[in-house]
């Protein structure tokens, strides 16, 4: 079908700034498979009812003749119908799980495709692996003993097994040995006071 054979339609009330604009270009020409996936919708005037800025897009990017398979003509629609599906083709009816984008998805790629998600992309550049020059030394220096006792949360745990793990947000006391009932620690359920 020759491009030029299809009408923007004049009363059309959507508009796409000029940076969504050249994103929907690059989309078209990086992935014009879509087009036939979401062909641009013409009444029996061949006036376009749904996709005028693609139809933008497809001039922008120099086109003169499309497949027909880019285009769907609907006959036997009232104006008032087709009134009504200009707004709906348009209206964004859900929204976007963030949690499932972000697992699977990169939001170079989500942008690369015209989404604009500014949240995610923040969230990504926070995810991402910063180098802190942090040298691990070859000797670490510690007061911690064999047999200390460390308070966490509402339990103790001996110092030997206690420093195999450290879970963010709890308190660590360390218990001196004036400190200590007698027999504190040796058993994983008995409580030893501060």
């Amino acid at each position: 079908m020759k491009l030029a054979d299809i009408h923007p339609n004049p009363k059309n009330p959507r508009f796409i700034t000029k940076e969504q604009f050249e994103k929907l270009c690059q989309s078209i020409a990086s992935f014009p498979k879509m087009m036939e996936l979401n062909p641009i919708k013409i009444n029996e005037n061949n006036i376009i009812q749904g996709g005028n800025m693609r139809y933008r897009a497809l001039k922008k990017l120099g086109f003169k003749e499309i497949p027909d398979n880019w285009v769907m003509q609907k006959k036997g629609l009232t104006p008032e119908q087709w009134r009504e599906f200009i707004v709906k083709d348009n209206i964004n009816y859900g929204e976007w799980d963030m949690d499932l984008l972000a697992a699977e998805y990169k939001a170079d790629e989500l942008l690369e495709w015209g989404l604009d998600l500014p949240d995610l992309v923040e969230e990504e550049k926070k995810l991402e692996v910063q180098d802190d020059a942090y040298e691990i030394p070859e000797k670490v220096i510690t007061d911690i003993q064999p047999g200390d006792i460390y308070q966490v949360g509402p339990h103790q745990d001996n110092s030997s097994r206690a420093n195999q793990r450290h879970t963010p947000g709890l308190s660590w006391q360390r218990q001196s040995s004036q400190q200590r009932k007698p027999g504190a620690g040796d058993d994983p359920g008995q409580q030893g006071a501060i």
